[in-house]
């Protein structure tokens, strides 16, 4: 069977005179021959049959991260991602040798010296075509492609320097100043922080092709990179010159299986940010609104988008009305398709022009779904809902999608069908009464004097409905009250809110604009609950709230644009210069996040993407502490996450420094199987927020699951190891805790975290090798050696026994100084636990070799666990 995996997965892929085909023997030339051996050694080795599925699984993916390289016909361009491609050969030569047991062995040199005589061999066929003028000048092609050549061989030049040999760096730098001296062209130019060459250089992402050409592409990236949203699809980086494209997480269609309106929900926040920064699509469709595989959320794409200077009342032209008559039809049309049998039509159902749908309610269309998709899809642009109040709609949509997936028997069985007495109603979370409740919220919202203006409406109707309900001469229904309890739990957990930042006027001022976005969703809960309840009133002057929110939130922006345009007023209240800049930073990221704000000029900095002010941030339930500080789960953006919050303010220059690099390397980070950074604040008392692990760590999770179950998941554990490691990065701190699960009913992902403590592999600080659990170090950070990949492979090794016997490696009771004992000085590993086969216990060993030059790497150990996985 091992010996079809080959001509099944790789040979459909390729021409039958490739290198990769099985029916070749033997080295096969290519053009320029790099990688050549190393093809040729593992097709053999897939002959002699000992490797199986995994050694075709691993060359099948060396394969297509060289696929963009061996189908390119331009030499030049060849030449220019010379770097790119023997990182790549580079990577897969030592993780082949490991996978074959080779490492150590004569093996090693000889692949490198073929390795060698290959780079030198390819360097020849470049100083001929640099000797030989006509040619010279026919691969350098017209103006455009003169300019593709030079952007890409300095791209090369400036990323992989510390990988050219000198004999490649000079070749190069001869064909880029033939060029220069040919075509005129005197620089590029500094090339974009987003500039790449290669969807590669990420485990899952895909490529998107810009045929507007190279000014379209500069200006929508310029527009996507800057977007910084759980729902806005991840930007990863693109290529401007040549044919342009952009790299981007791989996403999937919305309506995949699933909870359909929560997904919507999700694309709905997106588009919501989107048009808060003043932007709109050219035309939005069914392309636009997406699932994404990396967060299993709803997103809306980043590109297509244009900046909104004066929003048009024209349907066809971009505006906030047509995207939402756009995403109002993709909504039909995707409800069509999930419940009408294939092959039913949509024009069907909509009107000549298909902007509009028709008057009758199909049958597949709940009356709710039908009532918002005709206010978005109404004829008068100016009738269209705005994105905060679909949002709301869709979110109640999405929870009773929610409700009729789970079952509600219990809840009906144990709770009365009427509650006696309303004012003893108890509120379980927080062991208050609603009596008592309100009278906190009260009270509270008297304390809250700045946020009076947005609060005290939420409050006046609360109390109005409650008042109704204790003068209720028919018994209450306990689901009314249940319902009214559970907004009434939102608004006082709005106020009672555990603040992350300071509190000073600019603060307030910020958040008073996040209070009354929340406060409107309020407010709309408060009205469905009288919609669908006849017996409470609406007609008192409380609940003619709309008019006196729109006035209180154009004072807002009102006194938001009066201080950016001169913020010298307020800054000098502030009592000190950490004071300042954190309200000069909290109104920047204002301006940068809302279109119709603008700082002044002179007091703008550099704000980091990825900054997130405190008052966006919602702490919840306390999780654990740490030698750092806290986490706890919380909720940005309508997205639940977890917040790390450090212990102290690190006013110290050096510890806010330290603060910032963590965040910088952690926010470039993006891979399916690594905790994603959503954003840091550095003003104040420090705080990380990333991506909640929905279904908690590895050790637990796995001990419901069969052997091949648990193999996968630590396969992509290994994955985003070697994720790190290919980006120059060594976690140091892995074990079970720090190893988790994301996901739903529906699919999970295994995803490393706490890179809070990872560090960069160039570094040389000693003597912090050995803090942390002993239980999982590997014997030279023992002895207080710093953190290195092969100390990662060690620890990881000592991961797969936590996760597969559900046990610490060395058990619970062993004290710490006697497994240092047996590590260090007796260079033993744990006993072999019972449950583990031969194969699984020699991947253990060979991960934990006291040497660390005989461990293996982790493209190595990815692919041996994936043959475990498939055997």
């Amino acid at each position: 069977m091992n010996l079809e995996w080959w001509p099944s997965m790789i040979d459909p892929c390729v021409d039958e005179r490739s290198r990769w085909h099985s029916a070749n023997v033997g080295r096969v030339s290519s053009t320029d021959c790099v990688g050549d051996d190393l093809v040729a050694e593992l097709r053999e080795a897939w002959r002699r049959d000992k490797h199986g599925r995994a050694l075709v699984e691993f060359s099948y993916e060396l394969m297509a991260q060289l696929a963009d390289y061996e189908a390119e016909t331009r030499l030049l361009l060849k030449l220019a991602a010379t770097g790119r491609v023997m990182q790549h050969i580079q990577r897969a030569m030592d993780s082949a040798l490991s996978i074959l047991r080779l490492r150590g062995t004569s093996a090693n040199a000889t692949w490198g010296q073929h390795l060698q005589e290959e780079r030198d061999e390819r360097m020849m066929l470049y100083e001929s075509l640099l000797a030989d003028e006509e040619r010279r000048k026919s691969e350098m092609g017209d103006d455009r492609q003169q300019l593709e050549v030079l952007t890409l061989l300095q791209h090369g030049l400036q990323t992989y320097s510390d990988l050219l040999l000198p004999r490649e760096v000079a070749a190069m730098t001869a064909v880029y100043d033939a060029v220069v001296w040919q075509s005129g062209i005197v620089t590029v130019g500094k090339l974009p922080t987003w500039f790449s060459t290669s969807a590669s250089d990420w485990t899952v992402a895909r490529k998107s092709a810009v045929p507007e050409g190279e000014g379209a592409c500069i200006r929508q990236t310029a527009i996507w990179a800057e977007l910084h949203h759980p729902h806005v699809r991840k930007f990863f980086g693109a290529c401007h010159v040549g044919e342009p494209f952009v790299i981007h997480e791989v996403s999937g269609a919305v309506d995949r299986a699933g909870p359909l309106w929560e997904r919507l929900r999700g694309c709905a926040l997106g588009l919501q940010y989107v048009h808060d920064r003043g932007l709109v699509h050219l035309a939005l469709s069914k392309d636009h609104l997406l699932y994404s595989l990396m967060s299993h959320a709803g997103v809306v794409s980043g590109l297509g988008l244009v900046h909104l200077d004066e929003a048009s009342d024209d349907a066809t032209e971009p505006s906030i009305a047509a995207d939402v008559l756009a995403f109002g039809l993709v909504i039909f049309e995707t409800l069509v398709k999930k419940r009408k049998p294939r092959g039913t039509k949509i024009s069907s159902f909509l009107s000549k022009n298909r902007r509009q749908l028709t008057d009758v309610r199909p049958e597949f269309v709940e009356p709710a779904e039908w009532e918002l998709l005709m206010v978005m899809c109404s004829l008068d642009p100016g009738e269209r809902p705005k994105m905060a109040d679909i949002v709301h709609r869709i979110g109640v949509l999405a929870q009773q999608e929610a409700s009729l997936l789970t079952t509600t028997q219990e809840v009906a069985t144990s709770s009365p069908t009427t509650v006696d007495d309303v004012s003893q109603y108890e509120l379980h979370l927080l062991g208050l009464t609603l009596e008592q409740t309100l009278s906190k919220a009260e009270q509270l919202s008297i304390e809250r004097e700045d946020y009076v203006e947005v609060i005290r409406p939420v409050y006046s109707r609360l109390r109005d409905v409650y008042e109704q309900l204790l003068l209720s001469y028919e018994p209450v229904l306990a689901s009314l009250v249940e319902r009214f309890s559970l907004i009434v739990l939102h608004f006082f957990k709005q106020l009672d809110r555990r603040s992350l930042g300071r509190d000073n006027l600019v603060a307030s001022m910020c958040a008073a604009r996040t209070i009354s976005g929340k406060n409107y969703s309020l407010h709309h809960d408060i009205d469905r609950l009288l919609v669908t309840t006849p017996s409470l009133e609406s007609s008192a002057e409380a609940h003619q709230w709309q008019p006196t929110w729109e006035q209180a939130r154009q004072r807002q922006d009102q006194a938001m644009q009066t201080c950016l345009e001169d913020p010298s007023a307020l800054l000098s209240q502030l009592p000190s210069a950490t004071d300042q800049e954190e309200a000069l930073a909290l109104l920047q990221f204002e301006a940068r996040n809302h279109a119709d704000f603008v700082l002044d000029p002179k007091r703008t900095r550099v704000l980091p993407l990825w900054f997130i002010p405190s008052h966006q941030v919602e702490i919840g339930k306390h999780l654990a502490d740490g030698s750092f500080g806290a986490v706890y789960l919380g909720n940005w953006l309508g997205t639940a996450v977890v917040v790390k919050q450090l212990l102290s303010d690190q006013l110290d220059r050096e510890s806010r420094d330290q603060f910032r690099h963590e965040a910088d390397l952690w926010f470039t980070l993006n891979h399916e199987n690594l905790i994603k950074l959503y954003g840091a604040c550095h003003e104040g008392r420090p705080f990380f927020v990333c991506e909640q692990a929905t279904r908690g760590t590895i050790v637990p999770y796995l001990s419901r699951k069969k052997r091949p179950d648990a193999w996968f998941a630590l396969w992509e554990a290994a994955k985003g190891l070697q994720y790190l490691h290919n980006h120059g990065i060594v976690h140091s701190d892995l074990k079970g805790n720090n190893i988790l699960v994301c996901g739903d009913n529906y699919s999970s992902t295994v995803k490393l975290a706490d890179f809070g403590l990872s560090v960069a592999a160039s570094s040389s600080a000693k003597g912090e090798g050995a803090l942390g659990a002993f239980r999982w170090k590997a014997p030279e950070c023992l002895q207080g050696e710093a953190p290195t990949f092969a100390s990662d492979i060690y620890s990881f090794g000592m991961c797969l026994i936590e996760a597969l016997t559900g046990e610490f490696p060395w058990g619970g009771r062993m004290p710490d100084p006697a497994v240092k004992f047996w590590v260090v000085r007796r260079k033993q590993l744990p006993p072999r636990p019972g449950n583990f086969n031969d194969d699984e216990w020699d991947l253990v060993e060979r991960m934990c070799c006291y040497d660390p030059k005989d461990r293996m790497s982790a493209g190595a150990v990815v692919s041996v666990i994936y043959r475990l996985f498939e055997s």
